[in-house]
């Protein structure tokens, strides 16, 4: 699915797509010092280059790294969004969003919108049933955001701070969330991943 992911989004958004590879540290870098509101949500010191990077080789908890894919999304050769995404993960048909940001410079509120649509639309396209993410509770922007794009919070959850669990379902079934989340939560076991591997280290 990856690959389609990528080819199919060149021909359907502005930007150039592609997956980045550590070629691109320091362009990761700097879109994510862009977006450094969003990290101190979590984190009690100033995002470092290091900890930027690494986000290239995690890998959620019981998942390959061939199920890993972490697209840009480029303005010729500006770096101004990035998405980390695990395909079936952590089952078939569904994928994890690791981490979308923007660079806010760049991409106004609408175009964030439109893109993370255009992606969502394609991964249904691709049989995708169900997408899923987890964002610090305090994060209401965020929240809004994905709430507008139709994800349903379904959970809560807290390790060292408080943080909602969010999922798209492209299927027309009637889960019994909170039933649904526990067992997906004995499956998966939270890990650094869920939501770049900055965050939920620090919970």
């Amino acid at each position: 699915m990856a690959a389609q992911l990528a080819e199919t989004l060149n021909q359907q958004v502005v930007y150039q797509v592609r997956e980045l590879t550590h070629e691109n540290d320091a362009q990761i870098y700097a879109l994510q010092k862009a977006n450094q509101a969003f990290f101190s949500l979590f984190m009690d010191h100033h995002l470092t280059h290091q900890e930027a990077v690494a986000d290239l080789d995690s890998v959620a908890t019981q998942a390959k790294a061939n199920q890993k894919y972490y697209l840009g999304f480029f303005d010729h050769d500006k770096l101004v969004a990035s998405l980390d995404l695990m395909i079936d993960y952590p089952g078939p048909k569904i994928v994890w969003i690791g981490q979308y940001l923007t660079d806010p410079q760049t991409v106004s509120d609408a175009q964030k919108t439109t893109l993370l649509a255009q992606v969502l639309k394609t991964l249904r396209q691709l049989a995708t049933q169900t997408v899923q993410l987890i964002l610090p509770k305090r994060d209401v922007t965020d929240q809004k955001f994905y709430e507008a794009l139709k994800f349903e919070a379904v959970s809560e959850t807290k390790h060292r701070w408080p943080a909602v669990v969010l999922t798209l379902s492209f299927i027309n079934v009637n889960y019994r969330k909170r039933h649904w989340w526990r067992n997906y939560v004995r499956y998966v076991r939270i890990d650094k991943h869920c939501v770049g591997r900055q965050l939920l280290s620090y919970f």
